[in-house]
């Protein structure tokens, strides 16, 4: 015998940017979506938010951009992947040249 019972269940459907009010829609084919920024935390004792503040926002890329982009340190990651994988291939020559 099994035994059910019903529950309800939410799904995310889109984002909606905190800053311009931009919405993408989270269906696998808005790539949009996937570039969104989530903040979601509880400010702690001394925090500037206030002791136990919950502070969130979403927030889109050209946002995140415009807001803090002077302060992002960014690095392309395919490109940093090709050099140490290119790197490490050096390294294995080189070692197989040695012995």
């Amino acid at each position: 015998m099994k035994k059910f019972e019903e529950i309800k269940a939410q799904s995310l459907v889109a984002l909606i940017c905190d800053c311009c009010g931009r919405e993408s829609i989270v269906d696998g084919n808005d790539f949009e979506a996937s570039e969104f920024i989530s903040l979601d935390f509880i400010g702690g004792y001394q925090s500037v938010f206030g002791d136990q503040t919950h502070v969130s926002i979403d927030i889109c890329q050209y946002c995140l951009k415009e807001k803090l982009g002077t302060w992002l340190k960014t690095t392309n990651k395919a490109s940093d992947d090709f050099l140490t994988e290119r790197g490490s291939q050096e390294q294995a020559e080189r070692e197989s040249l040695d012995d």
